[in-house]
């Protein structure tokens, strides 16, 4: 995990500390700020659902399926669609 460390924020406070890895990336300290202020899932607790289609909609247009205004579009429309359908739900 040290390894890796230095290309993201890792989830160890043994390695978030190390003053070494805080050297390596002249990033890192703002980073490690910024988790003060973070919270570790967004507040819609339906996020994966959600997620999901979005996520559809990115590799439609990265690949050349649909334009990227057109995939766009349509991911906000299904995600404002599946939140007023389960609405009640939540």
């Amino acid at each position: 995990m040290r390894g890796a460390a230095s290309l993201v924020v890792p989830p160890r406070r043994s390695l978030v500390t190390d003053p070494a890895l805080a050297d390596s990336s002249r990033s890192w300290r703002a980073a490690i700020a910024s988790l003060g202020q973070s919270v570790p899932f967004p507040a819609l607790a339906d996020f994966y659902a959600v997620g999901d289609g979005i996520a559809r909609r990115i590799q439609d247009a990265v690949t050349g399926q649909m334009t990227v205004s057109a995939a766009m579009t349509l991911a906000a429309d299904e995600t404002a669609a599946w939140l007023r359908q389960h609405r009640d739900q939540r």
